[in-house]
């Protein structure tokens, strides 16, 4: 199972939670608020 969450910058941006990261911390994306996201960014091609 995943997750996709969309954020909000001045570009727009759709995260995805994979299968371990969503198990992990998928129930803290249950609620409103701000988040403070770390990751990579994977650009097409």
């Amino acid at each position: 199972m995943m997750k996709f969450i969309t954020l909000e910058d001045r570009d727009g941006l759709v995260a995805v939670l994979f299968d371990n990261a969503y198990r992990h911390y998928g129930h803290l994306f249950n609620r409103s608020g701000s988040y403070v996201v770390k990751g990579s960014v994977q650009l097409p091609g």
